[in-house]
């Protein structure tokens, strides 16, 4: 996990709403960015935790989720049935999650305002863990 402390790589990547996003237009409010695929049970389970900390930071922090190496449909099935408010990117190719050295799923990291990585965790995340790693990137 090098990438703690350095910059967050840009990337530009189609959403499930057709808009493109990039991470250079968020910079200026933290990230969490989380990597996942619908194929993955830990991936699910965490979902309502990262709905809810999107929803009680509204405005404070941008939660995105990166779908690694998968169709349009598929995530649009999946959003279908489990509704996300946060913006969902389509990475079909892999290549953002392979910028950012994505080991497994999930993966989530976790990027200041300044577009720093300050941490990173592998799997599904504790809501402790979760408090404790939004602190750093200023989310109280």
């Amino acid at each position: 996990m090098g990438m703690v402390g350095s910059d967050a790589p840009d990337f530009n990547l189609p959403s499930l709403n057709g808009h493109d996003l990039s991470l250079e237009q968020l910079r200026g409010k933290p990230v969490l960015l989380n990597f996942w695929a619908t194929w993955c049970d830990p991936c699910l389970r965490e979902l309502p935790l990262l709905e809810a900390t999107a929803q009680t930071h509204t405005g404070d922090l941008i939660v995105v989720g990166v779908s690694v190496g998968e169709s349009l449909t598929a995530v649009e099935h999946f959003v279908e049935r489990h509704p996300l408010d946060y913006a969902i990117l389509l990475d079909h190719d892999e290549k953002v999650g392979n910028l950012y050295q994505v080991q497994g799923f999930p993966t989530t990291m976790f990027i200041d305002a300044e577009g720093v990585v300050r941490a990173i965790y592998l799997g599904e995340i504790p809501s402790e863990q979760l408090t404790r790693n939004l602190r750093l990137i200023g989310i109280r």
